[in-house]
């Protein structure tokens, strides 16, 4: 029978969250240093604010699902798109 084992379903969906995000951060730092060049402190603020949002993503504590399912919902969708385990 099938265990579902929360420490490495997290893993997995910790490093899959690492890879999606990925690009994100690629494009936020170009965004930023065209902020710096122009001064625009006000959007360099706003852009370190989305970054900080995607590093918090993988913040997710272990007691905060006990299934698969309750795992996969934590995907952030609004960010990142469709969950790649559904």
């Amino acid at each position: 029978m099938f265990q579902f084992n929360k420490e490495r379903a997290l893993n997995l969906f910790k490093a899959e969250l690492r890879e999606r995000r990925e690009p994100h951060f690629q494009q936020l730092d170009i965004q930023f240093m065209r902020a710096v060049e122009s001064g625009d402190t006000t959007l360099q603020i706003e852009i370190s604010t989305q970054k900080q949002t995607l590093r918090d993503l993988t913040n997710i504590d272990i007691n905060s699902f006990e299934t698969q399912s309750d795992l996969i919902a934590l995907w952030p969708t609004g960010l990142l798109g469709a969950s790649p385990f559904q």
